[in-house]
Order: C-alpha cells, then structure tokens, then sequence
C-alpha cells in the first residue's frame, strides 16, 4: 500500500513541476520603463537588463547621457533598448511607447512589465507659493498619475500575455514626500489618493489578466549626505537624527528598492498585488 501511496505522490508532484513550468515561459521579456535613465528609473532599467529583459524607455533627459546609458547596456547586458524623447501627460508619446512594441517586438517577446515612474522632475515646492501654482502643480500631477497611467494600464492589459501574466508598477517622486513642507503634504496625499484609485480600479481586471499591480511611494536616502551630516554634527547628534527622522528596521537606498521591485517583476513575486509600499517614511 505504501508504494502505491509513493507513487501516487510522485505522480502528482510531476504535474506540479508541469504546470509550474507552465507558468514560467522562455519567450524573451519586454519592460516599458518611464523615466528609466536616470535615478531609481535608471537603476531599475539596469537590473532588468541584468535579468534579460529588452527594454523600452521613456525619457526627456540629456540625450548624450541617453546614448552613453543605452549604449553601456547593449553591450554589457546585450539587451536590446528603444528609447524615446517626451511628456508622459502627451497621449501621443504614449502611443508611440506601445507601437514600438507592436512594430519591434510583439511578433518575438511578451510585453511583461509596466513601470510608471515620473522621476525626479519635480519643480522645487515651498509654501509660499500662491493658490493658483498649487493648482497648477496638481492638476499637472492629476495628469501624470490619473489621466496617463489609466491610458498606460488600458494598452499594457490589451497586449498581456495572460498565461504568463505581467507587472505593473507606479513610482511616486521620490522627493515628493517632505514632512515639513505643508504643500508638499498636500501634494503626496493628493497623488497617493490618485495612484491608489487606479490601482483599484484596475485590482479585478489585472488579477484576471494575470498582472500585479503595485504602487511604490519611495523617498530615497543619499548615503553621501548622511556622511556629510555625521561629519559636521558628530555622531550623537547625528544617531538622534537619524531616531527621529526614519524608520528604526533601517534605511534603505535606491538599489535596495531596486531589488524590491525587480522582485516583484518576477514570477517569484507575483503573489505580491493591490499594495502600497511606503519606504523610508
């Protein structure tokens, strides 16, 4: 009886190993990446090249820097990159994102992963600035993170690949978050409220098309100015500023949210869905 049970058992781990290999597919991977040259964007355009993913990337920085970046990639990586130039809030811009996937790549690769990620571009916000610029600055940001990533989810669910599924991630600014600075508290929240409504929005649609969807609101730490801080006001003060200021499970940098998104790009990962993950807050 027991070898019966034995090979019973193995049986069905057998068409475990099957259908989990099923779900893994060999079919080379495409990742659109908005602002993927420089900053978080830049270091997560980087590791999915590392992980073979191609790569299709929006950008409106320095176009030497853009060459110089794609090209360090082609050839240490061998991945093979599109970039263009441009305003994610231009829905024309848009659509030339996902036509060069329909052109370049459709034929050979799955579109798999969607990173929203604005950057950095931020204007420098105080709060003396007058009603009619914070009105300004959040109906600029409506359209970044309402009006753009719901046109962004529409054309990455139309071309997923639901055997394999996929991953869609929106990234706030990263200096976005500012405890002292009342505008820019009303900032955050206003646009967390917005990638929040579309993530669930999208929550029944994406669990369906077999995508996770996630929601990352990052303020990165620059380890060179704490260095410079621990310098200048000795190590004492500099531990009670470091208590007061961030979280005590630690610090984390730009590459170790990397790390947690390519993570959560991977069939390991896909478990992780309908979260907004806050770091360094």
């Amino acid at each position: 009886m027991n070898k019966y049970i034995i090979i019973l058992i193995n049986f069905f781990n057998i068409i475990y190993n099957i259908n989990a290999v099923n779900t893994i597919s060999l079919t080379p991977k495409v990742a659109i990446i908005t602002n993927g040259i420089v900053g978080l964007g830049g270091k997560l355009s980087m590791s999915l090249a590392k992980k073979g993913y191609d790569l299709i990337i929006l950008d409106n920085q320095n176009k030497l820097y853009n060459y110089d970046f794609v090209e360090r990639l082609k050839q240490s990586y061998k991945t093979e990159i599109k970039i263009i130039q441009g305003e994610i809030t231009s829905n024309e811009v848009r659509n030339r994102l996902f036509s060069i996937y329909d052109n370049k790549f459709k034929n050979s690769h799955h579109l798999s992963v969607l990173v929203n990620n604005y950057g950095d571009n931020i204007e420098h916000i105080t709060d003396n600035y007058s009603i009619n610029n914070k009105a300004r600055f959040l109906k600029y940001y409506k359209n970044v993170f309402y009006d753009a990533s719901i046109d962004l989810c529409e054309k990455f669910i139309l071309r997923i690949n639901k055997d394999t599924g996929g991953s869609i991630i929106n990234i706030m600014h990263s200096n976005m978050y500012d405890k002292f600075s009342i505008f820019k508290q009303e900032l955050y929240e206003s646009c967390k409220f917005l990638m929040e409504g579309v993530m669930n929005m999208y929550k029944n649609i994406c669990i369906q098309s077999n995508i996770n969807y996630n929601t990352i609101l990052p303020c990165i730490v620059d380890y060179r100015t704490f260095y410079n801080i621990k310098n200048f006001i000795g190590n004492e003060l500099f531990q009670e500023y470091i208590r007061k200021n961030y979280m005590r499970m630690g610090i984390l940098t730009g590459d170790d949210i990397c790390d947690i998104l390519v993570f959560i790009c991977s069939h390991s990962g896909k478990f992780i869905t309908g979260l907004t993950i806050k770091v360094n807050q």
